[in-house]
């Protein structure tokens, strides 16, 4: 069973911001009634002014409408995968993490996410909605990812 489901417009946005217990945020995106795709990012190990992408979690319901030859037993089928921990696109914490070609990150359980022309802030230090001059880019490479400063 495959299917390419896009995230739509006006989509319902949350998160949490600065849990200091844990030292992490999210983004949470809700759709179609009942699905969730949720971004969870941390202060890096490596280093405490930066972040990272942590784990990318998809909850969703199997039904006929995105998934038009599922089994009529399948319909209502609850689901739940993540990633586990990426530890991806370590980024300043002044900046942001950008990039406009395909990121195809795969879910163990048959699920891949493709992010495209992403951009993402975590662990900002005042309300701005915007990006600051110091974001961080990379450009997808045939061979691999390359850092552009």
């Amino acid at each position: 069973m495959t299917a390419v489901i896009q995230v739509p417009s006006g989509v319902i946005t949350s998160g949490l911001c600065s849990d200091i217990q844990t030292d992490t945020e999210n983004l949470i995106i809700k759709m179609f009634n009942t699905w969730t795709l949720s971004f969870w990012f941390q202060k890096s190990a490596k280093d405490s002014h930066s972040y990272e992408l942590d784990t990318i979690e998809l909850m969703y319901t199997l039904d006929s409408v995105h998934f038009p030859n599922i089994s009529t037993t399948m319909i209502g089928t609850w689901n739940k995968v993540n990633t586990g921990e990426l530890g991806m696109f370590v980024t300043p914490q002044s900046g942001s993490f950008r990039c406009h070609s395909d990121i195809v990150i795969d879910i163990p359980g048959g699920v891949a996410v493709t992010l495209h022309d992403t951009q993402f802030r975590a662990f900002g230090t005042d309300n701005s909605t915007g990006f600051s001059d110091s974001s961080k880019s990379l450009t997808l490479m045939s061979t691999g990812f390359t850092q552009v400063k």
